[in-house]
């Protein structure tokens, strides 16, 4: 039992991390990708334009922080002996999901996609990122439920 809750308080600090990469991230992109600018607002965007999409990016980016910091949360404290509601994972499958989606649309993209803006290196490091991710979660999901059965089993 104990080493369900110790891998699972991990998996709640990864998932954390994971959002402040993601945050970081994003925010590295907009900075130093002229790219990802291209990409965004085109040759000439008018400031206006440029302001609002970077207002709609943080919000999404905030929400997904804090998306992923309930679940870390809710992770550690489950790990600690708290008991935590079920939403938490289900929430961290939805994350699961999506990254498992985000890693195959990052390599069928990079494959398949000529004017795709990331490197053959990019494409790599986002590749272990995105996958690194989803194992942690997977971890997660697993600890939390066997943890849970285990809990289940010592009251009765």
């Amino acid at each position: 039992m104990r080493k369900y809750q110790h891998t699972l308080h991990i998996c709640g600090m990864m998932v954390i991390i994971f959002g402040l990469w993601s945050v970081a991230k994003t925010v590295l992109c907009l900075v130093f990708s002229d790219q990802v600018r291209e990409v965004l607002f085109g040759e000439y965007p008018d400031l206006i334009q440029r302001v609002i999409l970077y207002i709609i990016m943080a919000v999404f980016v905030g929400i997904d922080f804090l998306i992923r910091l309930y679940v870390g949360m809710s992770a550690m404290a489950e790990a600690g002996g708290r008991k935590k509601r079920f939403f938490y994972i289900i929430v961290a499958f939805i994350i699961f999901v999506l990254s498992v989606i985000s890693f195959c649309t990052v390599v069928y993209s990079s494959i398949y996609d000529e004017s795709y803006y990331l490197s053959k290196l990019d494409v790599v490091i986002s590749g272990v990122v995105e996958l690194t991710c989803a194992y942690n979660l997977f971890e997660l999901l697993y600890n939390s439920i066997r943890l849970r059965r285990l809990r289940k089993k010592m009251e009765e």
